[in-house]
């Protein structure tokens, strides 16, 4: 308890005291019960008062130490007196002083600033796609949406140590927040709720610098389509990668060596609906009206898929067939006949239902149409 609080109570004391002898020696009309009372009473407020200031005082005081202050104070606690932080990652794993000590130069460097000691080199980046698998393809909105996994390859300057320092310890892995990461992403991307893209697999490091990191995404890409020959129709998408900030200068994007210039295909899922044709990749450099004579390099991967045809042979193609049919057969009917009028009003309502399913599956778009729906409106 602070001296300045005794001091305080007291002279609260004293100052009964000496009311008490007052109220005495001046032979108030005071009984004694009332004046005991009234001593009580300022004994407890003075005091509440000298209590409240103490922890005020207290709690300043508190504010006022520093957060490195308290956290000494918090490892003397724990730790016995004369410990000290290093003897106590002796004790650690050498996987556990490895990433304590890449974590604090990484710390120094920043995770913003590119992972090159010589700011006028560019980073090489190499980059894979491996499509694993083709959830949906919109023909009305004109949206591909595939799952697929992204592997990038580079070298980190700053995770870089000596294998011998480390019990021989050659790779670890660490979060992607921490460190740099090339801002590599798709530029026919229409997710509406699309922001760049947050992942949370680790990244594999090696001693020389190397880092290999491999997330997983989904993409809702866009896709021109073309209904000509729906539904025997054959597509063409394309999945365009680059740097959104840095240009040719600064990250130089390459395919990866294992795979070239093509896409993984040997995690992928078939389809219920598309057959997988072809994949293709290429690299071109872009120049932005924006940017001047900086180039940007992007990688474009196509891919061509055709359509599975034996539904729609079902549900299209045979009906049309049989309605045809019967749309000679009705010909055949004498003109007298009732029956001939109801058959032919049953086959204009069957080739209206066929044009419907026919539209759901289309885009509502002029620059192709299908020729079977032509078909159809001719009958």
């Amino acid at each position: 308890m602070p001296v300045f609080v005794i001091y305080q109570l007291l002279f609260t004391y004293r100052f009964c005291l000496d009311y008490v002898f007052s109220m005495h020696t001046a032979k108030r009309d005071i009984p004694l019960g009332r004046r005991s009372m009234n001593c009580y009473f300022l004994l407890f407020f003075f005091s509440s008062k000298i209590f409240i200031e103490a922890t005020k005082h207290r709690h300043e005081r508190y504010k006022q130490t520093s957060w490195k202050l308290r956290k000494e104070r918090s490892f003397t606690s724990h730790y016995p007196s004369g410990t000290r932080e290093k003897d106590d990652f002796s004790t650690l794993s050498s996987e556990s002083r490895l990433i304590h000590y890449l974590l604090n130069k990484y710390a120094q460097a920043g995770n913003m600033a590119r992972p090159v000691f010589n700011s006028s080199r560019a980073v090489d980046v190499q980059f894979a796609m491996t499509l694993v698998q083709l959830l949906d393809f919109d023909e009305t909105k004109q949206l591909l949406i595939t799952s697929v996994w992204k592997s990038y390859q580079w070298i980190d300057e700053n995770l870089s140590w000596n294998p011998a320092d480390y019990d021989g310890l050659e790779d670890i892995r660490l979060p992607p927040s921490i460190t740099w990461t090339p801002d590599i992403v798709l530029y026919n991307n229409a997710d509406e709720q699309y922001n760049r893209e947050i992942h949370h697999e680790l990244l594999a490091v090696m001693h020389n610098g190397l880092v290999k990191w491999i997330p997983s995404a989904i993409y809702r890409s866009s896709c021109p389509v073309n209904m000509a020959n729906f539904p025997f129709d054959v597509q063409t998408c394309h999945f365009k990668f680059g740097s959104w900030t840095y240009d040719g200068n600064k990250l130089n994007l390459h395919f990866l060596n294992s795979t070239g210039p093509n896409i993984d295909l040997r995690e992928y899922v078939n389809s219920s609906e598309w057959d997988m044709l072809s994949c293709e990749a290429k690299r071109s450099i872009r120049y932005y009206p924006c940017c001047g004579s900086d180039p940007y390099p992007e990688l474009i991967y196509s891919v061509t898929v055709r359509r599975r045809t034996a539904f729609y042979i079902v549900v299209l193609i045979l009906p049309c067939i049989l309605l045809s049919c019967l749309t000679v057969v009705m010909f055949w009917f004498p003109p007298q006949r009732p029956d001939r009028t109801g058959l032919g009003m049953s086959l204009f309502s069957s080739f209206f239902v066929l044009l419907l399913i026919l539209v759901q599956s289309s885009p509502p778009t002029s620059a192709s149409i299908s020729l079977l729906g032509i078909i159809i409106v001719l009958m």
